[in-house]
Parts: C-alpha cells; sequence; structure tokens
C-alpha cells in the first residue's frame, strides 16, 4: 500500500474509534462492546503499525547482503525508544494522526542515528581512471551499504543517488530495494505491534 491509502485506513479507524467515544466511555467499549471493540482496537494496532513502519523506512537504503548486519541497530534503536508506546497513546487517547506521524518520524530519525556506525563502516573511495589523469580528479566518497555517493555529508540513503561516472555502474547500484520493500523490521511495544 502507498502512504495515503495506509493513512486513509488509519484515520478511518481512528474516527470509528473516536465517534464511539463520544457516545460511550472507554470503560463501557472495553466491557459491554467488547467484541467489537477488540477487533477495532486490532485493526488500530494493525493500521498504526504498517502507517508507522512505512513512515520509518520508506527510502530508507541498505543492500539486501548488509541488511542481516544493520538489525542489531534498528532493534536496538526500536528498543530503547519511547515512541512506539506514544504513537499507540496518541492513536488510542487522542486519535491524532498529526501526532502519530510526527512521533514516526522522530522514530526514523532516532533509527537513521542509530544506523551511523554501521554507514560508517561501508564508506569507501570511488576510483574512476579520470582519477589518474593530469590533472587527477578526486575520487568521490562511496558508502557500499547504500550504493549512495556521499555528496551532502551524509552516509545514509539521503545522499545524493547520481553515478559519479555514468558510463560505468556502481558496484552493485541495480536492485538495492529498501528496507520497507525486503522485509519490514518489527516494530513493537511490550511485545504487541503498537
Amino acid at each position: 500500500m502507498e502512504r495515503d491509502e495506509l493513512r486513509t485506513t488509519l484515520v478511518n479507524h481512528l474516527e470509528t474509534l473516536r465517534r464511539n467515544l463520544q457516545v460511550v466511555s472507554m470503560e463501557v467499549l472495553k466491557t459491554k462492546y467488547k467484541k467489537p471493540f477488540d477487533v477495532l482496537r486490532q485493526d488500530i494496532c494493525k493500521a498504526a503499525t504498517a502507517y508507522t513502519r512505512f513512515l520509518v523506512f520508506d527510502g530508507m537504503r541498505i543492500k539486501h547482503k548488509y541488511f542481516d548486519e544493520a538489525v542489531p541497530y534498528i532493534d536496538a534503536a526500536v528498543k530503547q525508544t519511547k515512541r512506539l508506546k506514544q504513537i499507540s497513546d496518541a492513536a488510542f487517547q487522542r486519535q491524532d494522526i498529526d501526532e502519530i506521524e510526527s512521533l514516526a518520524l522522530a522514530l526514523r530519525k532516532e533509527i537513521e542515528a542509530a544506523l551511523q556506525p554501521f554507514y560508517m563502516g561501508h564508506m569507501c573511495l570511488y576510483v574512476t581512471p579520470e582519477c589518474f589523469d593530469d590533472p587527477p580528479k578526486t575520487p568521490e566518497i562511496y558508502n557500499d551499504a547504500t550504493a549512495c555517493v556521499w555528496r551532502d555529508g551524509t552516509a545514509n540513503g539521503s545522499c545524493s543517488l547520481s553515478n559519479p561516472n555514468p558510463r560505468r555502474n556502481l558496484p552493485h547500484e541495480r536492485n538495492i530495494p529498501t528496507i520497507s520493500k525486503q522485509r519490514g523490521s518489527r516494530l513493537s511495544h511490550g511485545g504487541q505491534s503498537l
């Protein structure tokens, strides 16, 4: 699903919860309307998890061959964050999609920061024949984990994706899936998805 579809699904579930809470208390929902409320709660959990996962991992580049190496960095950031609990509170207590988005983007920054040592471990020079010309061209800094040339001062997926030498393919340049498309990291809080 695309971002708009995921967002719409979550907003619809949050609106259903908001309308229910305008008519009856949370306690009544949990007791008298337990079965339908449990279904709605599960729907909100699934939708919030899917939308958060999309916002956190969309466009984050890691080559498939390095993904298993990156997972511990991602898992450590997810384990340490308080954002998942805050996202759950924003969904169930306030039904606030803007707050959920803001918290998910903050979680993304936490994960990107946690991945910096991983990214830095895969930095190398991209040397072309032009680097041996007279005058020599300065080699580009290349991140092998992301297949990115380091042009904006970062080593992660936000760097320029341009090939420094369009006549040649960068190593493994073709078929680099994003994390969100190859395998999602389980975003959980207390053993349950959001």
